[in-house]
Protein backbone atom coordinates (compact mmCIF):
# COMPACT_ATOMS: atom_id res chain seq x y z
CA UNK A 1 0.00 0.00 0.00
CA UNK A 2 1.48 3.33 -1.05
CA UNK A 3 0.44 6.96 -0.54
CA UNK A 4 1.71 10.01 -2.44
CA UNK A 5 3.12 12.17 0.37
CA UNK A 6 2.05 15.49 -1.11
CA UNK A 7 -1.64 14.61 -1.35
CA UNK A 8 -2.62 12.89 1.89
CA UNK A 9 -3.12 13.53 5.57
CA UNK A 10 0.09 11.76 6.62
CA UNK A 11 2.09 14.67 5.19
CA UNK A 12 1.32 16.59 8.40
CA UNK A 13 3.03 13.96 10.56
CA UNK A 14 6.09 14.01 8.28
CA UNK A 15 6.49 17.77 7.88
CA UNK A 16 5.50 18.78 11.41
CA UNK A 17 7.01 15.67 13.06
CA UNK A 18 4.06 15.19 15.38
CA UNK A 19 1.55 12.39 16.08
CA UNK A 20 -1.78 12.22 14.23
CA UNK A 21 -5.13 10.92 15.46
CA UNK A 22 -7.90 9.29 13.44
CA UNK A 23 -9.81 12.57 13.21
CA UNK A 24 -6.91 14.21 11.33
CA UNK A 25 -6.74 11.57 8.57
CA UNK A 26 -9.11 11.83 5.62
CA UNK A 27 -11.66 9.12 4.87
CA UNK A 28 -9.89 7.86 1.75
CA UNK A 29 -6.70 7.02 3.65
CA UNK A 30 -8.68 5.49 6.53
CA UNK A 31 -10.53 3.30 4.04
CA UNK A 32 -7.24 2.06 2.54
CA UNK A 33 -5.85 1.30 6.00
CA UNK A 34 -9.00 -0.67 6.84
CA UNK A 35 -8.68 -2.65 3.60
CA UNK A 36 -5.05 -3.41 4.43
CA UNK A 37 -5.82 -4.47 8.02
CA UNK A 38 -9.08 -6.19 7.00
CA UNK A 39 -10.87 -4.65 9.98
CA UNK A 40 -12.76 -1.50 10.87
CA UNK A 41 -10.57 1.22 12.37
CA UNK A 42 -12.24 2.99 15.28
CA UNK A 43 -9.16 4.72 16.70
CA UNK A 44 -5.74 5.43 15.29
CA UNK A 45 -2.41 6.83 16.43
CA UNK A 46 0.20 7.71 13.82
CA UNK A 47 3.68 8.53 15.13
CA UNK A 48 6.49 9.97 12.99
CA UNK A 49 9.88 8.39 13.71
CA UNK A 50 12.97 10.37 12.63
CA UNK A 51 16.35 8.94 11.74
CA UNK A 52 18.95 8.85 14.50
CA UNK A 53 21.60 10.50 12.33
CA UNK A 54 19.42 13.09 10.60
CA UNK A 55 16.31 14.91 11.70
CA UNK A 56 14.34 13.38 8.83
CA UNK A 57 11.24 11.21 9.26
CA UNK A 58 12.04 7.75 7.91
CA UNK A 59 8.89 5.90 8.97
CA UNK A 60 5.35 6.36 10.24
CA UNK A 61 4.09 3.93 12.87
CA UNK A 62 0.31 3.48 12.98
CA UNK A 63 -1.48 1.85 15.93
CA UNK A 64 -5.17 1.06 15.63
CA UNK A 65 -8.17 0.24 17.79
CA UNK A 66 -7.21 1.02 21.35
CA UNK A 67 -9.90 2.45 23.64
CA UNK A 68 -7.90 5.60 24.21
CA UNK A 69 -4.40 6.56 23.05
CA UNK A 70 -2.38 8.79 25.36
CA UNK A 71 0.93 10.64 25.40
CA UNK A 72 2.60 7.63 27.02
CA UNK A 73 1.73 5.58 23.92
CA UNK A 74 3.34 8.21 21.72
CA UNK A 75 6.53 8.20 23.82
CA UNK A 76 6.68 4.39 23.89
CA UNK A 77 6.36 4.11 20.10
CA UNK A 78 8.89 6.88 19.49
CA UNK A 79 11.52 5.37 21.80
CA UNK A 80 10.99 1.77 20.64
CA UNK A 81 11.32 2.55 16.95
CA UNK A 82 14.14 5.02 17.48
CA UNK A 83 16.17 2.03 18.65
CA UNK A 84 14.90 -0.07 15.72
CA UNK A 85 15.69 2.51 13.03
CA UNK A 86 19.40 1.57 12.58
CA UNK A 87 18.47 -2.11 12.28
CA UNK A 88 15.81 -1.36 9.66
CA UNK A 89 18.24 0.82 7.72
CA UNK A 90 20.82 -1.97 7.68
CA UNK A 91 18.18 -4.45 6.54
CA UNK A 92 17.13 -2.13 3.71
CA UNK A 93 20.77 -1.64 2.72
CA UNK A 94 21.24 -5.42 2.61
CA UNK A 95 18.14 -5.87 0.46
CA UNK A 96 19.35 -3.16 -1.93
CA UNK A 97 22.78 -4.77 -2.17
CA UNK A 98 21.15 -8.14 -2.85
CA UNK A 99 18.96 -6.61 -5.56
CA UNK A 100 21.96 -5.00 -7.24
CA UNK A 101 23.87 -8.30 -7.18
CA UNK A 102 20.94 -10.08 -8.83
CA UNK A 103 20.67 -7.35 -11.47
CA UNK A 104 24.40 -7.54 -12.19
CA UNK A 105 24.13 -11.32 -12.56
CA UNK A 106 21.23 -10.88 -14.99
CA UNK A 107 23.22 -8.33 -16.98
CA UNK A 108 26.10 -10.80 -17.20
CA UNK A 109 23.62 -13.39 -18.49
CA UNK A 110 22.43 -10.93 -21.13
CA UNK A 111 26.02 -10.14 -22.11
CA UNK A 112 26.75 -13.85 -22.51
CA UNK A 113 23.63 -14.26 -24.66
CA UNK A 114 24.68 -11.33 -26.84
CA UNK A 115 27.79 -13.22 -27.89
CA UNK A 116 25.94 -16.55 -28.14
CA UNK A 117 23.14 -15.27 -30.41
CA UNK A 118 24.94 -12.68 -32.51
CA UNK A 119 24.08 -14.73 -35.60
CA UNK A 120 20.32 -14.81 -34.84
CA UNK A 121 18.63 -11.45 -34.23
CA UNK A 122 15.27 -13.01 -33.29
CA UNK A 123 16.80 -15.15 -30.54
CA UNK A 124 18.90 -12.20 -29.39
CA UNK A 125 15.87 -9.91 -29.05
CA UNK A 126 13.91 -12.63 -27.25
CA UNK A 127 16.71 -13.08 -24.71
CA UNK A 128 17.12 -9.33 -24.13
CA UNK A 129 13.38 -8.89 -23.55
CA UNK A 130 13.13 -11.92 -21.28
CA UNK A 131 15.90 -10.54 -19.06
CA UNK A 132 14.41 -7.02 -19.10
CA UNK A 133 11.05 -8.44 -18.07
CA UNK A 134 12.69 -10.49 -15.31
CA UNK A 135 14.71 -7.55 -13.95
CA UNK A 136 11.70 -5.21 -13.81
CA UNK A 137 9.21 -7.93 -12.77
CA UNK A 138 6.95 -6.89 -15.65
CA UNK A 139 4.23 -9.04 -17.22
CA UNK A 140 5.21 -8.23 -20.80
CA UNK A 141 8.06 -6.62 -22.67
CA UNK A 142 8.11 -5.18 -26.19
CA UNK A 143 11.15 -3.95 -28.05
CA UNK A 144 10.51 -1.39 -30.79
CA UNK A 145 12.89 -1.05 -33.73
CA UNK A 146 12.76 1.98 -36.01
CA UNK A 147 12.05 1.28 -39.68
CA UNK A 148 13.41 4.48 -41.23
CA UNK A 149 12.20 3.66 -44.75
CA UNK A 150 8.56 3.42 -43.65
CA UNK A 151 8.92 5.78 -40.67
CA UNK A 152 7.39 3.12 -38.42
CA UNK A 153 8.17 1.49 -35.10
CA UNK A 154 8.27 -2.29 -35.37
CA UNK A 155 7.64 -4.34 -32.22
CA UNK A 156 8.16 -8.02 -31.63
CA UNK A 157 5.50 -8.78 -29.01
CA UNK A 158 5.85 -12.13 -27.27
CA UNK A 159 2.40 -13.27 -26.27
CA UNK A 160 3.36 -15.98 -23.76
CA UNK A 161 2.06 -18.85 -25.89
CA UNK A 162 4.46 -21.71 -26.41
CA UNK A 163 5.06 -23.28 -29.79
CA UNK A 164 5.73 -26.98 -30.41
CA UNK A 165 9.49 -26.42 -30.20
CA UNK A 166 9.09 -24.90 -26.71
CA UNK A 167 9.74 -21.30 -27.74
CA UNK A 168 7.37 -18.38 -27.28
CA UNK A 169 5.30 -17.45 -30.32
CA UNK A 170 5.38 -13.85 -31.46
CA UNK A 171 3.59 -11.37 -33.67
CA UNK A 172 4.90 -8.27 -35.38
CA UNK A 173 3.19 -4.95 -34.70
CA UNK A 174 3.86 -1.78 -36.67
CA UNK A 175 2.85 1.72 -35.59
CA UNK A 176 3.70 5.18 -36.99
CA UNK A 177 7.01 6.40 -35.56
CA UNK A 178 5.30 9.39 -33.92
CA UNK A 179 2.28 7.46 -32.58
CA UNK A 180 1.55 6.67 -28.93
CA UNK A 181 3.83 6.63 -25.91
CA UNK A 182 6.52 4.60 -27.70
CA UNK A 183 6.50 7.05 -30.60
CA UNK A 184 6.83 10.03 -28.28
CA UNK A 185 9.79 8.46 -26.46
CA UNK A 186 11.41 7.49 -29.77
CA UNK A 187 11.13 10.98 -31.24
CA UNK A 188 11.81 13.01 -28.08
CA UNK A 189 14.34 10.79 -26.31
CA UNK A 190 12.47 11.44 -23.04
CA UNK A 191 12.01 8.63 -20.51
CA UNK A 192 8.39 8.13 -19.40
CA UNK A 193 7.26 6.17 -16.31
CA UNK A 194 3.46 5.97 -16.51
CA UNK A 195 1.38 4.50 -13.68
CA UNK A 196 -1.96 4.39 -15.55
CA UNK A 197 -1.47 3.83 -19.27
CA UNK A 198 -5.14 4.14 -20.24
CA UNK A 199 -5.42 7.51 -18.52
CA UNK A 200 -2.46 8.92 -20.44
CA UNK A 201 -3.37 11.02 -23.52
CA UNK A 202 -0.56 9.48 -25.60
CA UNK A 203 -1.56 5.86 -25.01
CA UNK A 204 -2.08 3.93 -28.28
CA UNK A 205 -4.95 1.50 -27.57
CA UNK A 206 -4.70 -0.26 -30.91
CA UNK A 207 -1.62 -2.06 -29.59
CA UNK A 208 -3.71 -3.80 -26.92
CA UNK A 209 -6.47 -4.48 -29.45
CA UNK A 210 -3.93 -6.18 -31.71
CA UNK A 211 -2.20 -8.27 -29.03
CA UNK A 212 -5.18 -8.93 -26.74
CA UNK A 213 -3.11 -7.85 -23.74
CA UNK A 214 -4.42 -5.19 -21.33
CA UNK A 215 -1.68 -2.68 -20.53
CA UNK A 216 -2.01 -1.29 -17.02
Amino acid sequence: MTFPIQSNSFKTAITEKRPLSLQEINEDQVSKIQDCLETEVTSLLCVAVPSNQEDIVTMLVCLANKDSFCEADEDLVAETFRCMTPILHRAKAYEEEKRLREECQSLLTVAKSLFTHLDDVTLLLREIMAQARHLTKAERCSLFLLDKERNELVAKVFDGNVAEDGTETSIEVRIPANQGIAGYVATSGELLNIHDAYAHPLFYRKMDETTGFKTR
